[in-house]
């Protein structure tokens, strides 16, 4: 392999924003190939922060088949399954937490799904979420649901090599940033594997949360530790409002 490829440094970006650090990525897998005269499957997703009856996030998943002109889900054919925090609509699967939420889809068949920036322990019992309109669930890979963030104090960065849901050895060369609202506040980074379950996480190191630009970890390709992904940077603190912090990782795996 080319040694520019192996000693690239990867900087990762840890952000507060609606539209940043998604929880998770899905989509929907084909089949066997169909005759060109039967209507192709559809999949269709939606998100509504406050949508369960409990005004707590409600996610529903339709899959059926297209309608007659192909570029819209035909509902008369569609199965329907929502999931909730609490399930406590009469239509509604608990999924307590993300982890649980995963796992629930990964279980219906054609979808495919793996979690991105969030501890499998998230809970979804509440409403602080971005809402999704109705959407269809493409062949590739989409980001989806996102923290609404006025209303959180935490906000975390999946890392994997080659991708998020990979188990590449990586060198952590560097964690520095700054932030709003550090009070309580820690910087926890955790091995996080795959399982869903939700307390998997394997703690490797924890620091005190600061305001002012802070290294917390600054190392050389020669001093780096080496861990096996994903990993997982949380940071949280009582008042958290806002995080610009870089995550720099290189390959291990030669």
């Amino acid at each position: 392999m080319n040694k520019a490829v192996i000693e690239e440094v990867r900087p990762n970006r840890v952000t507060m924003a609606d539209d940043a650090m998604p929880l998770m990525a899905i989509k929907f897998r084909m089949g066997e190939s169909k005759d060109p005269e039967t209507p192709n499957s559809w999949h269709s997703l939606t998100m509504d922060a406050d949508g369960s009856d409990s005004s707590q996030l409600l996610v529903t998943l339709k899959v059926g088949k297209a309608n007659a002109a192909g570029d819209d889900l035909d509902d008369a054919t569609a199965t329907t399954y929502k999931w909730s925090g609490d399930g406590a609509g009469a239509d509604e699967t608990a999924a307590a937490n993300l982890g649980a939420l995963i796992a629930a889809l990964s279980a219906i068949d054609g979808i495919e799904v793996y979690r991105l920036n969030a501890p499998a322990d998230l809970s979804l019992a509440t409403d602080d979420f971005i809402d999704l309109a109705e959407t269809e669930i493409p062949t590739h890979f989409i980001n989806v649901l996102y923290q609404d963030v006025s209303e959180i104090h935490a906000v975390s960065m999946r890392i994997g090599i080659p991708e998020v849901r990979d188990s590449g050895r990586m060198k952590l060369l560097g964690v520095a940033g700054t932030c709003t609202g550090n009070t309580n506040g820690t910087v926890k980074i955790s091995r996080d594997p795959n399982d869903e379950s939700a307390d998997d996480e394997e703690e490797l190191r924890q620091f005190t949360l600061q305001t002012a630009q802070t290294a917390y970890i600054n190392d050389d390709m020669n001093d780096a530790a080496v861990y096996r992904g994903p990993i997982l940077v949380e940071v949280a603190s009582d008042d958290l409002s806002a995080l610009d912090m870089v995550v720099r990782t290189v390959l291990a795996d030669y």
